[in-house]
């Protein structure tokens, strides 16, 4: 399975993103946020080596109730509100309200029917009810649907749903400001009745009339009489706003009466323009490739806030300037594709943003050309330099495996989509699920399978395509065990979490002193022996800033005990991991206040280290804790005593429990201990409780059914995800 890192999606922001970035600034006020998780489509956001994360399920970021909220199971829970989950939380029907005309549609059932182009007026939501619509759409089909009201007569909220989508769990769309009106504006996906429901919020009534019109991102998507809105993404009758006047400007609230601009003029510059909430003013350009465009703008009234937005002639925004909260803000749009532009100027509404400015806008554009991908680092969405312009790549479906890609459809028949979790565009390619190098001979020379991403990558050169928490280590992104592995000068620098360090400089640490110091680096751990099978240390230090490493050497196979005591405040935690790697073998992570445990059972005989360390962010302040190892000798007496083990090894060889060799060969339902384990028809390998006595490959499940694959396994919730697990 690929990671969420396959493919991009849309190949640059669609224009839906201007209104959901006017929604975010407006806010939610108190409305709450809503939305359920759906652990089908989010599982593809789990690392293919979940095996790991299963294995430190006591993580004090999981120690908190992780369960998702269930739309359709008769309780209204927290992440569930009444326009994103009617099914729970939709109150019943007050009947002393006088319904209006459409009642009773306060149930999908009793859905009333809305053709697209239709606009129903009079209606009224009585308190503590929902109001229920149907729309029939095609697949593709873009639909608009608005509900106008007066916040002051009370807060309404719209949602819509899928037609397969029964239980409204998922909705296409929700709008739930704390303003007059709201809208969604969606691309149906499938054919069929869409469910929209209109809710009054928090019991709230009110009058109202809703609409259905033909969605759009252009003005040519609509009829000649009609416009495109931007604001709802619906087309409707231009009606030139009473406020943000420009004078000899104006109409030019759309992007086919946008102010025509000439690059021959640059710097172009406006110093009397007007905005207001009803307002958005449009500038078109014709730009030469390479081009690239800046635009800055001063707004006049203190607070308010004025977006900048560029699109294409297709209405898809290539570059945006929502962040910064002041007066003065400027878009760069580095080395742009020739073409037509069109660049929008959006006030956004607020809690106490003036509702009309003034403004000033300078535009410069300056001719140029890319020289190479790392030209086109700022531009958004546009990563490879091509023929001097930064862009996308049209593959339609030709490029070949290991050749440069940004969407899944560039990519040719035959791989699993392109891979786009490289932190530069070098390492997005086209390319293939798998579990061992031996299958990664198709994408490229020196290609191999990264255990992290469970896809065929190619060789790094540097750091320069790694993610963040990987570096480049002879040709492969992955973690470090011991300075050896970095470069001159570096040292392996280990992580507050995990098992794998990066190569870094040494840093310097003034808390957390006591006579083992320095022993914060793998290099200067501090030395244990055991005497009769016992190690202790009395009076250690630690904060947050600092390690405490020390190794150990067993002679023979057996269990290690490593356990911390400490007065209560911040959190320790002990992390078991072979000397020069960079895998666990015994983790202590609880919350447990004043003392942690880790144990590392049948292990073979080697040198281990020991990592103490404070849960960061916690406390800036020095722990005083004692230290005690025991190790006891003991052998495995077969695989199944490698079960019931905390961190599992799953194969008893010469007496210590030793890491499986599964090869990707093991098929769903078998035991594992590492997902490269598993075939490529399962997701991930499953690491169970010791009490569970089971490691499985299996996939993700949205019920039952899903799992019948894998016999006698069920759909079982697991924090934020279900797996097929056994019953």
């Amino acid at each position: 399975m690929m990671k969420s890192t396959m493919g991009m999606g849309a190949h640059r922001w669609m224009v839906a993103l201007l209104a959901m970035a006017m929604l975010a600034v407006v806010g939610c006020g108190d409305d709450n946020d809503g939305g359920t998780v759906d652990p089908a489509n989010n599982a593809e956001n789990n690392d293919t080596n979940n095996d790991q994360n299963n294995d430190t399920n006591n993580d004090e970021n999981n120690d908190e109730n992780n369960d998702a909220p269930e739309c359709g199971n008769g309780v209204c829970e927290t992440g569930e509100d009444e326009a994103t989950c009617p099914a729970d939380c939709a109150t019943p029907n007050n009947d002393t309200c006088v319904d209006d005309d459409l009642a009773p549609n306060q149930s999908p059932e009793d859905a009333t029917s809305i053709e697209v182009g239709q606009t129903i007026e009079n209606l009224f939501i009585c308190p503590e009810a929902n109001d229920f619509f149907t729309v029939e759409a095609e697949a593709g089909q873009q639909i608009a649907v608005s509900i106008f009201f007066s916040h002051a007569d009370g807060d309404l909220d719209l949602a819509v749903f899928r037609p397969d989508d029964a239980a409204f769990e998922n909705p296409v769309g929700v709008s739930e400001s704390t303003d007059d009106d709201e809208s969604v504006s969606f691309e149906a996906p499938i054919a069929g009745a869409y469910v929209i429901v209109v809710v009054g919020f928090d019991g709230s009534s009110a009058p109202y009339s809703i609409a259905a019109n033909q969605g759009c991102v252009i003005d040519a998507e609509c009829p000649d009489d009609l416009y495109c809105n931007r604001i709802d993404q619906a087309c409707r009758p231009y009606v030139e706003p009473d406020c943000g006047g420009d004078g000899d400007l104006d109409p030019n609230g759309s992007d086919s009466r946008a102010q025509s601009l000439d690059p021959a003029d640059s710097p172009i510059e406006f110093d009397n323009l007007a905005t207001c909430l009803d307002d958005i003013d449009f500038f078109v350009i014709e730009l030469d490739n390479g081009d690239s465009l800046s635009v800055t703008t001063e707004v006049s009234t203190t607070f308010a806030y004025l977006g900048i937005f560029l699109q294409d002639e297709e209405g898809f925004i290539v570059a945006a300037q929502t962040d910064d909260d002041t007066d003065v803000r400027t878009l760069e749009a580095p080395f742009l594709p020739a073409g037509t532009y069109h660049l929008l100027t959006v006030l956004f509404d607020g809690q106490e943003r003036p509702p009309a400015t003034d403004y000033t806008m300078s535009i410069t554009v300056t001719p140029g050309a890319c020289d190479s991908n790392d030209d086109c680092e700022d531009a958004t969405n546009r990563p490879f330099c091509q023929e001097g312009a930064c862009d996308i790549i049209e593959g339609d479906g030709q490029v070949a495996l290991g050749d440069a890609c940004d969407s899944n459809d560039d990519c040719v028949e035959g791989s699993d989509g392109c891979y786009t979790g490289s932190v530069s565009p070098e390492g997005f390619i086209c390319t293939i699920s798998c579990r061992r190098d031996d299958q990664c001979a198709d994408v490229g020379e020196g290609a191999y399978c990264s255990q992290d991403e469970g896809v065929c990558l190619l060789p790094c050169q540097d750091n320069s395509t790694c993610s963040d928490e990987l570096q480049c280590f002879e040709g492969r992104c992955g973690t470090c065990g011991d300075d050896a592995q970095c470069p001159e000068e570096a040292v392996c620098l280990l992580p507050t979490f995990g098992a794998g360090g990066l190569c870094g400089e040494a840093p310097e640490v003034a808390c957390g002193q006591d006579d083992n110091e320095p022993n914060n680096l793998i290099s200067e751990a501090t030395a244990l022996e055991f005497t009769d099978g016992s190690i202790e240390q009395a009076g250690l230090g630690l904060c947050d800033a600092d390690f405490d490493i020390f190794t150990f050497t067993t002679d023979e196979p057996g269990t290690v005990t490593a356990s911390v005591s400490y007065a209560e405040g911040p959190d320790l935690d002990l992390w078991i991991v072979p000397l020069g790697q960079n895998t666990e073998i015994g983790i202590g992570i609880s919350t447990d206040p004043g003392s942690e445990t880790a144990v590392a059972e049948f292990i073979p005989a080697g040198t281990y280290s020991l990592r103490v360390l404070q849960f960061p962010g916690e406390m800036d302040a020095d722990t005083n804790y004692d230290l005690t190892i025991n190790f006891e000798a003991g052998t495995c007496d077969g695989d199944e005593a490698c079960l019931e083990t905390g961190v599992r090894r799953l194969s008893c060889v010469e007496g210590a429990c030793a890491g499986l060799e599964g090869n990707g060969e093991v098929e769903l339902g078998g035991a594992c201990d590492t997902t490269d384990d598993c075939s490529l028809d399962s997701e991930l390998c499953f690491a169970g409780n010791p009490e569970d006595n089971f490691n499985i490959c299996t996939i993700t499940c949205g019920g039952d059914e899903d799992c019948a694959p894998i016999p006698g396994t069920v759909c079982t919730e697991s924090g934020f995800f279900a797996f097929c697990l056994p019953e």
